[in-house]
């Protein structure tokens, strides 16, 4: 190991300007609040914020995923009965 590297040293984060609206897009995050979340860190989903722009397109996929959920759930089942009848079918045409 190359001298004068220590990784027992605590990761302090840099402050900048998305550090508060990163800090409030994390709790919205913990609480579940992803489409709050998603749009608070817009602005910052760019390579210069690399957790900014992580946690906002993680929302965005676990927003995909609740609606996905709720239309399941919504439909009693349907969804997966027309995936199922859809792959089905194409093993029929093979």
């Amino acid at each position: 190991m190359e001298e004068g590297r220590s990784f027992n040293r605590p990761y302090v984060e840099e402050q900048n300007e998305a550090t508060d609206t990163l800090n409030l897009a994390r709790t919205l995050f913990d609480l579940r609040e992803y489409r709050k979340c998603a749009a608070l860190l817009k602005p910052f989903a760019v390579p210069r914020y690399q957790c900014a722009m992580f946690l906002y397109y993680y929302s965005n996929y676990l927003i995909s995923e609740q609606t996905k959920a709720e239309e399941i759930y919504e439909s009693g089942g349907t969804i997966r009965r027309r995936i199922k009848h859809r792959r089905n079918q194409s093993v029929k045409h093979r």
